[in-house]
């Protein structure tokens, strides 16, 4: 097993908590270490590099491959990775970790179990977000549990955050450079449209991400609509859209019992009116084509 990290100045952004990110990945059994590295300086690359020697594991570094793009994103980064594992290694798995994830305890004995079972292809681990206070509290008053919210999450768009990947799963797989968001839902689509299952760790492990804090930019939010549209990942309707349209209340009346009276209005019709624009822009972005064909031959162009 091989395991794969993307990072971009992680030992600073992390802070203490990549170390213990690195720990907790100590309970997966991995030989060797990719670590794809788009830092501005070598810290996270000499910390890993030390982790690596400390620990027995042999260390691939590389930066991102571009594959035509102008600019390093989350799929180049991923794809270096996934090209790497398949050019150095002949492993049947590849484990990705997200710089700021940590296992919980337990993660590796509940997963072991479905890397053996002959149909499963992918295998993902829940993501419970201690530092998501706001989201907890619009989660808790729509009636959900953060198992529940998360698992329905991930059946929608996937996670690559620590998910382990069948080396025949994920051979052939191609993602848009230009995909920085939503690089997880389209391998996530593509190893369910080669026949292969996916299993869920419920033992899963903590984001430590703030919720303010994604990293993603004004643009990646009309990627995830065009992405989500052209593999159907969402209801594309116009009922839908009219039923996003006409929410407005509930969403000032499920902000007002998450987030106080004060706070209800504005709140409200910040989540109403993001979801309205999300749902317009999955009508425009509409697509007959099947989306295994999309995934499997890569034929998705960059938004206009």
């Amino acid at each position: 097993m091989i395991l794969s990290m993307i990072t971009k100045n992680s030992a600073e952004k992390v802070g203490a908590d990549f170390e213990a990110v690195w720990v907790s990945s100590l309970q997966v059994p991995y030989r060797a270490i990719i670590l794809v590295d788009d830092s501005d300086t070598p810290k996270t690359r000499e910390f890993v590099k030390r982790f690596a020697d400390a620990h027995g594991k042999e260390l691939v570094v590389e930066r991102s491959r571009l594959y035509g793009w102008h600019k390093p994103t989350r799929a180049t980064a991923r794809q270096t990775a996934i090209d790497i594992f398949f050019e150095r290694f002949s492993d049947e798995w590849l484990f990705f970790l997200d710089d700021d994830f940590i296992l919980r305890s337990g993660w590796w004995e509940e997963a072991r179990g479905y890397v053996e079972e002959p149909r499963v292809g992918l295998v993902w681990g829940i993501d419970y977000t201690p530092r998501w206070q706001e989201r907890a509290a619009w989660v808790r008053v729509r009636g959900f549990d953060e198992v529940t919210h998360a698992i329905e999450n991930f059946k929608v768009r996937g996670g690559l955050h620590d998910t382990l990947l069948r080396r025949r799963a994920l051979e052939g797989v191609k993602i848009p450079p230009w995909l920085n968001v939503f690089e997880d839902a389209w391998v996530k689509k593509y190893v369910e449209c080669k026949g292969w299952e996916w299993r869920i760790v419920k033992t899963g492990g903590d984001h430590l991400r703030d919720e303010t804090t994604g990293g993603y930019e004004r643009a990646d939010f009309y990627i995830m609509a065009y992405v989500s549209s052209a593999l159907k990942l969402e209801p594309v309707s116009w009922r839908s859209f009219l039923k996003a349209l006409l929410g407005l209340p509930g969403y000032v009346y499920y902000s007002a019992k998450a987030y106080g009276l004060r706070l209800a209005l504005q709140r409200g019709i910040d989540k109403w009116r993001h979801r309205v624009i999300y749902r317009w822009l999955l009508l425009r972005h509409k697509r007959n084509e099947d989306p295994c064909h999309v995934v499997i031959t890569s034929s998705l162009s960059p938004p206009r």
